[in-house]
């Protein structure tokens, strides 16, 4: 460390020890209060140089000082517009992003949503009457009773409920009953369904077909006879 006395550094007094790092804070602060100086002395060298050159050209220099404020004032509105217009390019930018955040994560919701969906099949599908004895029917009579298609389906994502369509085909290829309906929530891997159909008298006799379908998509179908 260095002594610095008073007759060397006024501001300093009582022979106090400096170190290197304070010693250098000291010319700093020195340094930036010259600068100051030298800046107030430009300034009013630039001011003695503008009124030289109003009074050549002929113009009051009276009314400098209020031109300068004017200018000022303008630059300074200048900088405030800047500022703002930055700011507003900020804003948008920031919204943009959000928007296109909240685009990317309803994107992989849809996208996970699709995927579970497609994972959907269909286990053991059966044809039998409103009593179910756990077999399934290879035929049926048009005695006007209800007929059920029974689906097991698996792998069904859990707590959603599925929107299926049943259509019933007759053996002519005409669509003779179809039925949407929905699931309750599913709550486990193989969830039971079944749609129904009234086949009366009037129903063409011969081979039937039945499918279940997820959207588009054909999770099951079967045949079985009408007698």
């Amino acid at each position: 460390m260095l002594p610095v006395t008073c007759s060397l550094y006024p501001v300093i007094c009582m022979d106090e020890q400096l170190t290197q790092d304070q010693i250098g804070k000291v010319v700093a602060e020195l340094t930036r209060l010259d600068q100051e100086r030298q800046d107030r002395e430009r300034e009013r060298l630039d001011r003695e140089q503008v009124a030289e050159v109003l009074r050549e050209l002929n113009l009051p220099v009276a009314l400098l000082d209020d031109a300068m404020e004017q200018l000022r004032r303008r630059e300074a509105l200048e900088r405030a517009q800047r500022d703002a217009q930055r700011k507003k390019r900020r804003i948008i930018i920031a919204v943009i992003t959000a928007v296109m955040a909240v685009i990317l994560l309803v994107s992989v919701s849809m996208w996970r949503h699709s995927a579970a969906m497609s994972r959907i099949s269909a286990g053991q599908a059966r044809i039998t009457r409103s009593t179910d004895d756990g077999g399934s029917l290879q035929s049926v009579t048009r005695d006007g009773q209800e007929v059920f298609y029974r689906v097991m389906i698996k792998d069904a994502p859990a707590g959603e409920s599925l929107t299926l369509t049943a259509n019933w085909i007759d053996p002519n290829g005409n669509l003779f009953d179809q039925k949407r309906y929905e699931t309750k929530a599913i709550d486990k891997d193989a969830w039971p369904t079944f749609a129904r159909c009234l086949i009366g008298q009037a129903a063409p006799k011969g081979t039937w077909k039945v499918e279940l379908l997820l959207g588009d998509r054909v999770l099951s179908a079967t045949t079985f006879e009408v007698e």
